[in-house]
């Protein structure tokens, strides 16, 4: 599912009653109506999940034998990355080329790799330097783990409560600095406001401002999670 799905044909063409196509290949992508969002497409995300499930016996090894796993995971995949991407023949829809603007922006160009949908080199970056990361974090002192524990233990609560947040705060400071309240978060280039320009300063700040913000209400879910018996904590 994760190495194979970039070989799937394209169903048809891309439109608003082709669900399948949209299920396949396009995310995000309004199908049907009235308009369903699909947000992720469903074959190679599928497969990540799975193979969390394959791996998750590695956690229940030695720290020096999961280590072990996880770096091998971690370089062999991003070997195939180099490899696959080196080729430019398999492995993500937008080739990558040589930039007349110099080195750097050919650097940019070969992992410049599509997300939605995710292909296989997109996961194969994210996932080899994951597995990496993890190894490498599980080493830090144990008052920064817990931090990160904090959100760890609660993904989908944290998901949809910034979700909510930044949809929230993209309406209201769009209203208030350009008199057009919208979604940035869903909203096409278009049909921005007159005057917005991206920032990624301004992205990375209130990446950073939501994440302080969001830990006391994770620190506080995660602790109602683990003493509660409610049925339904187990799907958020």
């Amino acid at each position: 599912m994760i190495v194979g799905h970039n070989a799937l044909p394209s169903i048809g063409k891309v439109s608003a009653d082709n669900m399948l196509f949209a299920l396949l290949h396009n995310s995000p992508f309004f199908i049907s109506k009235p308009p369903v969002l699909v947000a992720y497409t469903i074959v190679p995300w599928v497969g990540v999940m799975l193979l969390g499930y394959v791996i998750g016996s590695w956690f229940t090894y030695t720290r020096q034998k999961r280590d072990y796993l996880l770096l091998r995971a971690g370089v062999s995949t991003l070997i195939l990355f180099v490899i696959l991407r080196s080729l430019n023949i398999y492995g993500d829809p937008s080739p990558w080329s040589s930039q007349e603007r110099g080195g750097i922006y050919t650097l940019l160009s070969f992992i410049n790799v599509s997300k939605s949908p995710p292909s296989l080199l997109f996961l194969c970056v994210t996932l080899g330097i994951g597995c990496l990361l993890f190894v490498l974090i599980d080493r830090l002192s144990t008052g920064i783990k817990q931090v990160l524990i904090t959100y760890g233990r609660v993904p989908f609560f944290f998901f949809i409560l910034h979700l909510a947040v930044i949809s929230f705060a993209s309406f209201l400071w769009t209203y208030l600095s350009f008199g057009k309240g919208v979604n940035l978060s869903f909203m096409p280039a278009k049909d921005w406001p007159t005057g917005y320009h991206p920032s990624l300063w301004r992205a990375y700040s209130v990446w950073l401002l939501l994440i302080i913000i969001l830990y006391l209400p994770c620190k506080w879910y995660g602790k109602y999670k683990t003493t509660s018996k409610a049925r339904w904590l187990s799907y958020l």
